[in-house]
């Protein structure tokens, strides 16, 4: 499939990357296919860099399997997102005409990195989880937000995209109690979320200070206290998870660490793993086995008593 014969054109987004029009046509196709925006960003990125490696030549079996050679020193989730990026491409082009079935099987036939082991990530401790809350200034609205933003990560295990999108009008009574309800999550699976009552306070007084009713619960705060009529982005709330875990010595710490923070502590607290599963929204429990890990218990170890 050659796609790499028209004359060159500069992108928008970036003037020193140039991409032909048929590049264009596909990267958009391929862009078009998808919603989720973090999908977007990388398959963008991930097709950036596979024409760039291409440098002219037409995309093959062959130029596939050199382009996932080359990144021998990168993670194998990382390069499975751009092999999956490059499989859309031929995906997209089998559909709208531009090569045929035969030659999209060929082209798509290129095998995954294996991952070895179960990438736990990164927690907090209960300790470092309360150290974390007590970072936002709750004397100021944007420190009330913040606050019912990290409440949320860590009370309520939710994703940051699931979390900017939330609605006022999606926290609901059920059975007596608060929960966020009929969240639609990760492959598009729904669930209900219970909220605990400590997390409801913090939602409440962003609320009540921001004199918000209705819409988006979490919005962008100007310097002046003035509220956005637009909803927060997922990558702001990476952003003030990123600040709060600074303010108490933690790098590298990422919302969705918040969520495996959540999941731990319901463990270590004597939860249940069915319950933890419904509460994460996942598709099976050994996904949540997987998540949670294991840990090395010394101070009251396995063969403390053998009875010998």
């Amino acid at each position: 499939m050659s796609i790499l014969l028209s004359p060159s054109v500069r992108t928008d987004h970036d003037s020193s990357q140039e991409l032909t029009v048929s590049q264009l046509l596909l990267k958009q196709m391929v862009l078009n296919s998808v919603t989720a925006a973090n999908t977007r960003r990388n398959y963008s990125k991930s097709l950036d860099d596979l024409f760039a490696f291409a440098a002219g030549r037409p995309l093959t079996r062959a130029l596939l399997q050199e382009w996932k050679a080359s990144m021998d020193s990168l993670a194998a989730s990382t390069v499975n997102v751009k092999l999956a990026a490059a499989r859309r491409l031929v995906s997209e082009a089998r559909r709208n005409g531009l090569i045929g079935a035969e030659e999209a099987s060929n082209l798509s036939d290129i095998p995954n990195v294996a991952q070895r082991g179960n990438r736990l990530g990164n927690w907090l401790t209960r300790e470092q989880a309360k150290d974390l809350l007590r970072v936002p200034d709750r004397s100021t609205l944007k420190g009330k937000r913040d606050y019912a933003i990290l409440a949320l990560l860590v009370g309520c295990a939710l994703r940051r995209r699931e979390l900017a999108v939330l609605d006022i009008a999606d926290v609901q009574q059920r059975e007596g109690r608060w929960v966020i309800a009929d969240l639609c999550g990760k492959g598009n699976r729904i669930r209900t979320v219970a909220v605990p009552l400590w997390v409801k306070a913090a939602i409440d007084a962003w609320l009540t200070e921001g004199e918000l009713l209705e819409g988006r619960i979490f919005r962008s705060v100007a310097k002046n206290g003035t509220i956005s009529r637009s909803s927060l982005s997922d990558w702001a709330v990476w952003s003030i998870v990123q600040q709060s875990a600074e303010e108490i010595g933690m790098k590298r710490l990422g919302a969705h660490d918040l969520r495996r923070t959540c999941a731990k502590l319901c463990r270590k607290s004597g939860g249940d793993l069915e319950q933890i599963k419904f509460l994460l929204g996942h598709s099976s429990i050994q996904t949540t086995e997987r998540y949670l890990g294991s840990e090395q218990d010394i101070s009251i170890a396995v063969n403390d008593n053998l009875g010998l």
